[in-house]
């Protein structure tokens, strides 16, 4: 005979009271709010976070010399216009004189930002010298407000601020940033790009790599950065035994997260070949950690006094391409660490590589953001460029 089933607990016992806290379901807890803190921060790319930070540190002091007072809330449209205007050239007199290419800006352009305040902005380390920025610093540091209101409306929602109480909406900063960048293209005052290190650029750079600690790791370094399809700094520094693994005579980066999967999605086209030169540079670095007993975590690592000791942060990425180009036998030009990446996809426009070929090495998503440099590596090889060179017959 079987006994009989245990009574099934009445509903109302599953209703237990919340904690006080989590009563009303309209806020959250001080535990809770933490957390959401700590996703945002733990998710956050950390080169954005340390350059908005920087911008908003200098809103603070340009606003505070500016207007005398802090900023204590949502920032006005007109505020944001004056910093434009503080920041960026314009012409004084109307109707704007022709300019031609060495016509000096200083008797053509001026911006409103009094000398004393840039003076002291300089003094104090926010600025790193006087003078107007270019149309891409404003635009980071506008960006970096915008941000910043996003993230104030979102924690306040007893404010009642919609999305028009960003400033960076008014139509009125909208239009006026459209029309600097209109008069600085105009001028032809456009950003100035660093140099693609095309494959010259790069056989000059090792040139400079001796046989010595830092030179083994410079040189395994670049050849990672630029064979690898142009590795962006911070995914040259997230490098490590865990994900990079042999293959043959050569190597496989793991690629877990990048720029364009922040989420660490698993994908095929995460894994990234390393090969020939490249595997060979980097396994003599390899060796060299083995001899250190460095046998997990980061392989790109700072050397002191001829140790090896913490990892490279990816600052430290751009500081080695400019080491090595000063270096150099010859002038290579700006560069910088994207420059292992332009160089990459320009190069392999050279050697004819497709342009799908090329973007699953790189990672881009983007079309339209690796064709300039594909196009112009492309250009180099154009037969339409020689017309003149070809024989009658061909």
């Amino acid at each position: 005979m079987t006994s009989p089933k245990p009574p099934s607990p009445a509903p109302a016992t599953l209703l237990l009271a919340p904690p006080a806290p989590l009563r009303d379901p309209a806020h959250l807890s001080a535990a809770a709010e933490k957390a959401v803190h700590a996703f945002f921060h733990e998710g956050h790319s950390g080169n954005t976070a340390r350059t908005y930070r920087t911008a908003l540190q200098y809103w603070g002091a340009w606003h505070a010399l500016r207007y005398g007072v802090p900023i204590s809330g949502v920032v006005a449209p007109e505020t944001v216009i004056q910093f434009i205007v503080d920041h960026l050239e314009h012409q004084p007199n109307l109707p704007a004189p022709e300019i031609g290419p060495y016509t000096p800006s200083s008797r053509t352009t001026q911006h409103l930002l009094p000398p004393a305040i840039d003076r002291l902005l300089v003094d104090r380390h926010y600025k790193a010298q006087l003078g107007p920025w270019s149309i891409a610093t404003v635009e980071t540091r506008l960006a970096a407000l915008s941000w910043a209101h996003e993230r104030y409306m979102a924690r306040h929602p007893h404010l009642g601020l919609g999305p028009e109480a960003n400033p960076l909406r008014d139509p009125r900063v909208r239009q006026l940033l459209a029309a600097a960048r209109r008069a600085y293209a105009r001028r032809g005052r456009d950003p100035r790009r660093p140099v693609a290190a095309t494959r010259p650029v790069i056989e000059a750079l090792l040139a400079t790599c001796a046989g010595d600690l830092i030179g083994k790791r410079d040189r395994a370094l670049l050849l990672f950065g630029w064979a690898s399809g142009g590795r962006r700094r911070s995914e040259i520094t997230t490098a490590t035994f865990e994900n990079v693994h042999r293959e043959g005579d050569g190597f496989i980066y793991d690629l877990r997260r990048s720029k364009t999967n922040q989420a660490g999605r698993k994908d095929p086209s995460n894994l990234k070949p390393i090969q020939g030169r490249a595997a060979e540079a980097l396994r003599a670095w390899l060796e060299e950690l083995l001899r250190f007993r460095i046998t997990e975590g980061p392989l790109f690592r700072r050397i002191l006094k001829d140790r090896i000791v913490e990892p490279l942060k990816p600052a430290a990425v751009r500081e080695i391409v400019k080491r090595r180009a000063r270096l150099a036998d010859r002038p290579l030009g700006r560069l910088s660490a994207h420059s292992l990446r332009s160089g990459f996809v320009t190069e392999a426009g050279k050697q004819g590589l497709s342009l799908g070929e090329t973007m699953a090495m790189t990672g881009h998503r983007s079309v339209q953001t690796v064709m300039g440099y594909f196009q112009s590596g492309e250009l180099s090889s154009s037969r339409a460029a020689r017309l003149l060179d070809q024989n009658e017959s061909d």
